[in-house]
């Protein structure tokens, strides 16, 4: 579930047990606690290291959950499609070991990419990003707090606002993305690994 394809070697360097009494992780996500870490070292065709991967398998409410720890490529491997193929890869790899959900920090540029790839977050945290988008359209986009509150009304996940655009503007890629007062730094997001899951067939569509 690690590997990139012809030419590349992922070779596992690392496999521990996190200390369950280690709460130090809580704040990037509990998952991490009192689970089976792996890190491994990507390299290519000539043997120079180029990448670097990390994932924590755990159980939570009784389903088996990898959480997306660290996914690092050189620059000049950037932009050649390695990361879908590593999606792609990992995913078939999950559903081989019975994972029942992916889950990650969506940060930086992953903000947008995440979500556009089917990745979605509880409802609680959808509600809370939702209400700070319907403040970013009155505020930053010049909408009417009516039409605003009737647009974010109707978005039932993050994929719907990643998608929405208004007056050929791509408002909900720039108001995860760009700087301003309501702008989402980060977000937990999860992806069930099921083949009926609309978010899972939004990713395999994505990485083909």
């Amino acid at each position: 579930m690690f590997s990139l394809g012809e030419g590349y070697k992922t070779t596992i360097q690392k496999v521990r047990r996190v200390d369950p009494s280690d709460t130090s992780w809580d704040d990037v996500s509990p998952l991490i606690r009192d689970s089976i870490e792996i890190e491994a070292k990507i390299h290519d065709g000539t043997g120079k290291e180029v990448g670097f991967v990390k994932r924590n398998f755990n159980v939570k409410d009784g389903k088996k959950v990898v959480y997306q720890n660290e996914f690092i490529l050189e620059e000049d491997q950037q932009g050649k499609g390695l990361g879908k193929t590593f999606v792609r890869r990992s995913l078939e790899g999950y559903r081989k070991a019975g994972i029942d959900q992916a889950h990650m920090n969506a940060c930086f540029i992953g903000r947008y990419t995440w979500p556009r790839m089917g990745f979605d977050v509880e409802k609680e945290e959808l509600e809370a990003i939702k209400k700070k988008f319907g403040n970013y359209l009155v505020k930053e986009v010049g909408m009417s707090s009516e039409a605003s509150a009737s647009l974010v009304a109707n978005l039932r996940t993050m994929r719907d606002l990643v998608s929405v655009r208004v007056e050929n503007q791509h408002v909900g890629k720039s108001f995860l993305l760009d700087g301003h007062d309501d702008m989402v730094l980060s977000f937990h997001a999860h992806l069930n690994i099921d083949p009926n899951d609309e978010g899972f067939k939004t990713v395999q569509e994505y990485v083909k």
